[in-house]
């Protein structure tokens, strides 16, 4: 399972990540994200379902919105990359929700 990584959450009002890692809600398994098919994987039950956008609420009940692309993220003004793991990229956007996707640089030409 090279391309999957368990699936973490970040709390952009605590600026904290979470604790644990997330559990499926009908089994208890432990979740798992494969940004390059887009599909989130359950250890327990083994069901996959596209990973798609999602709300986490952390221990402080705060509500956070997490979206799942199966495309390179791209940055815009006011996005922050706030982790990396292996070819996944999280980036908190200016409007607070947090998208997970391929990390991929893209390098340009200087102009001459």
């Amino acid at each position: 399972m090279s391309d999957w990584y368990p699936e973490q959450n970040y709390c952009t009002e605590c600026r904290k990540w979470s604790q644990v890692q997330v559990q499926h809600r009908n089994c208890g398994g432990k979740k798992w994200v494969n940004v390059i098919t887009g599909m989130t994987y359950c250890d327990k039950c083994k069901k996959q379902w596209p990973a798609e956008i999602s709300e986490y609420f952390c221990d402080r009940g705060h509500v956070q919105k997490m979206i799942y692309t199966d495309s390179a993220v791209v940055l815009g003004y006011g996005d922050t990359v706030i982790a990396t793991v292996g070819n996944m990229v999280y980036v908190r956007r200016r409007s607070g929700a947090v998208v997970v996707g391929r990390r991929q640089i893209h390098t340009v030409a200087p102009v001459r």
